[in-house]
């Protein structure tokens, strides 16, 4: 739950398992930390697009070091030779468990995995002139802030914001050795990348974007050249068909789905979904809210039909279907039909966990015993007075009748003496 899944997502792909539902977990992953792990895989060369092992990775697994380290090692290998780079041994060794040990284990660290890489027989095709990017690709940084400032800012390719408490601050460095705050990420460790070659190295190495966006309701669409979340370059370009779409899915990806267009319904059947997965699968509601957000191109463009506006009832409509709506309205019903044969609304609330709810005056549950469910769960009823005032809230109706309901019929009686005040006769329309 807590550790670097990069080894497990490696290791279970070299097994066959490509997805974090291939397995029964006792506890399943984070799958943003999954999601990520793969992604950082794919830029050591390790797995391909559709998460399935590379050579480079089978490589990597018997090299018997982190996949990071290995991407260095393999990258830096000599194979004529059978030996490492000083550069590459020193950068093996800093960024190690080895790197506070004796020089002897160091030796011995060393000479096993030169003995290693000799048996994988891998050969890295394309030499670099940045060893420590080979294992720590996403860790690449440029600062943000202008020189001088201390502690100066850093943006990671991975997207992370940093500072670093250095008056010596590079504007563009690789830090292996980074602690996550909740606030703010700090670099310890760090290797300074020499600006002219990082140049040639990002122009060959990046990919050109086009992103679509909103800037005060306004759509606009940027042609950016990007190593990672980093942005080198952007110009404006024109926007063309299905930009309004793509804007809207950059929104969501960027601002998670609370930015849709929103209504009652759409409320109401999301927390029905989340309600029906919490009582399955007991899953949270960041994973259930980020597999939404992750998909949001596979279920929303498609009820956009090529519009240029986006509504509350399309969002629905996309939802219901993604969702399978008429499977939730039968799990989790906005109607309930009570044990003495009434119809009541049922509301979901957020609580610590989500919850249904019946509010009700009390004599239209009159005839009703136990407490009604819904998918297993207890039903929160909200018990009102024929003014439709609170009386009691109670999930425990068996004991409520006998109980808390002696003193509180006394006193309503007094306040009501026309109405019928006997829990065992259900009241007639």
């Amino acid at each position: 739950m807590r550790a670097d899944l990069v080894p497990l997502v490696l290791e279970c792909s070299e097994r066959g398992v490509y997805t974090v539902d291939g397995i029964d977990w006792l506890d399943c992953p984070s799958r943003a930390a999954w999601k990520e792990s793969s992604e950082l895989l794919r830029q050591l060369g390790m797995l391909k697009a559709d998460g399935r092992i590379t050579e480079k990775g089978k490589a990597a697994l018997t090299l018997g070091v982190h996949p990071r380290l290995a991407g260095i090692a393999l990258a830096d290998f000599d194979s004529n030779k059978g030996r490492l780079s000083e550069e590459g041994r020193k950068l093996l060794i800093q960024f190690s468990s080895y790197s506070r040990s004796s020089q002897e284990l160091q030796r011995h660290f060393i000479s096993d995995l030169e003995r290693r890489l000799k048996i994988s027989g891998y050969k890295e095709k394309e030499k670099t002139d940045f060893l420590i990017l080979c294992g720590y690709p996403d860790r690449l940084a440029k600062r943000t802030s202008e020189p001088g400032l201390e502690p100066a800012e850093y943006k990671f390719a991975g997207g992370r914001q940093a500072r670093l408490y250095n008056k010596r601050a590079p504007l563009w460095l690789c830090a292996p050795d980074v602690m996550a705050g909740d606030k703010e990420a700090v670099i310890f460790d760090l290797v300074e990348l020499d600006e002219a070659k990082i140049n040639d190295f990002l122009e060959t190495h990046c990919e050109i974007r086009e992103i679509c966006s909103f800037a005060q309701g306004t759509l606009q669409k940027f042609e950016q050249k990007c190593f990672g979340e980093i942005v080198l370059s952007s110009k404006k370009i024109q926007v063309s068909d299905g930009d309004y779409a793509q804007a809207w899915v950059n929104e969501v990806k960027e601002k998670g789905i609370s930015c849709l267009p929103n209504d009652n319904k759409v409320e109401s059947l999301l927390l029905r979904a989340e309600f029906i997965e919490q009582q399955n699968q007991a899953k949270s509601e960041n994973q259930f809210e980020s597999r939404l957000r992750d998909s949001v191109n596979e279920w929303l463009v498609p009820f956009m039909g090529g519009k240029t506006n986006l509504t509350s009832t399309m969002v629905y409509d996309a939802l219901y279907w993604y969702l399978n709506g008429a499977e939730i309205d039968k799990l989790a019903p906005e109607t309930f039909i009570l044990e003495n044969g009434r119809r009541c609304k049922v509301k979901y609330e957020k609580q610590s966990e989500i919850r249904p709810v019946i509010e009700i005056i009390i004599q239209r549950i009159f005839g009703c015993f136990t407490t009604p469910q819904i998918c297993g769960k207890k039903v929160l009823l909200r018990l009102l007075s024929p003014a439709s005032r609170p009386l009691q809230v109670t999930e425990d109706l068996e004991h409520f009748w006998t109980g808390a309901w002696v003193e509180i019929c006394k006193e309503m009686k007094g306040r009501y003496p026309k109405h019928n005040w006997d829990y065992r006769v259900a009241e007639k329309d």
